[in-house]
């Protein structure tokens, strides 16, 4: 409710509140206002994205080549920075897996995160947001050209349906990016952060 403007659920002076299954109520509280994505997949995810911007040059022809050239470009470099932050988050001390701590997690006190960190998703944040600005180029391109040509038509259709997918991604690494970039003001709470 609250992440949807407190327009849902009744005002608390208003009404009482039951809960069913309430033991879920924290992770869903939680997952309500957080994001996240897997830096070490993110990579390989824009590999994908490579290609699948050849696929739109071939499905949409000689006008379109440059936007899908730059959607390769763009997707290289963004791939290349996650794949350079998992490395250099896989060489954290803090985040080598040992017997006592099979899976461990680095989290930032008081949503502090050291310098070299705010580098890393400074690029990643903008280029997620360059990639995607392409994806929606992409998109409309799609829409446009999607009855003009009947036996493109279930191409065009597919193509659009990876653009979704691929949206969804991006959006989920430029949230967490800019989330994880955040500094609250000294009044408001802190943003809890950590890398697992």
């Amino acid at each position: 409710d609250l992440a949807m403007g407190g327009k849902i659920i009744a005002k608390p002076e208003d009404c009482f509140y039951i809960f069913d299954e309430a033991h879920h109520l924290p992770d869903r509280a939680v997952s309500a206002f957080a994001t996240s994505h897997y830096v070490g997949s993110g990579h390989k995810l824009m590999d994908k994205v490579e290609t699948f911007a050849s696929s739109l040059s071939h499905a949409l022809g000689s006008a379109y080549i440059p936007m899908a050239e730059n959607l390769a470009e763009l997707a290289e470099r963004l791939g290349t920075n996650l794949h350079d932050a998992f490395q250099y988050f896989s060489s954290l001390a803090q985040l080598k897996p040992t017997e006592a701590i099979p899976r461990p997690t680095l989290e930032f006190e008081l949503s502090c995160i050291p310098e070299e960190f705010h580098t890393i998703g400074a690029n990643v944040k903008s280029l997620s947001s360059d990639v995607a600005a392409q994806l929606k180029a992409a998109a409309e391109a799609l829409g446009g050209c999607m009855g003009n040509d009947k036996i493109k038509q279930p191409l065009f259709e597919k193509l659009l349906a990876d653009t979704g997918f691929y949206l969804g991604k991006l959006e989920e690494i430029h949230d967490t990016w800019k989330l994880f970039l955040e500094e609250p003001a000294l009044e408001l709470p802190p943003i809890a952060k950590w890398i697992a």
